[in-house]
């Protein structure tokens, strides 16, 4: 009994569809996987710098805004060495990969 159910599922769709009337496109339409690789790339870097931007645009505000507060100065002060120290990460992990791609030989950037 059980060969029966385990012969009985095995189904050929051959001939199904008939050949050459339908066609899967490619998803990446004419790029290769590198392209699109190069282009998440620049999308995660583009979207680090500028939410690393967005936050000294926020400290700036704070500190401007602190109204002589220690406090609130400093912590504006924070965030702008941090949003500064971000920048500076994101600027170093683009060039970084890049250069690793260039050497690869996958162009670069």
């Amino acid at each position: 009994m059980l060969e029966k159910f385990i012969l009985s599922s095995i189904v050929f769709a051959e001939g199904i569809v008939p050949e050459g009337e339908k066609k899967i496109d490619n998803p990446l339409g004419d790029h290769d996987l590198q392209y699109v690789v190069t282009q998440v790339f620049h999308i995660a870097f583009g979207l680090a710098g500028l939410i690393a931007f967005i936050y000294l645009i926020i400290g700036g505000y704070q500190y401007i805004t602190s109204s002589g507060n220690p406090d609130a100065a400093e912590a504006a002060k924070g965030t702008i060495v941090n949003s500064i120290i971000g920048l500076i990460i994101v600027l170093t992990s683009f060039l970084l990969v890049d250069f690793a791609l260039r050497q690869i030989g996958a162009g670069g950037f």
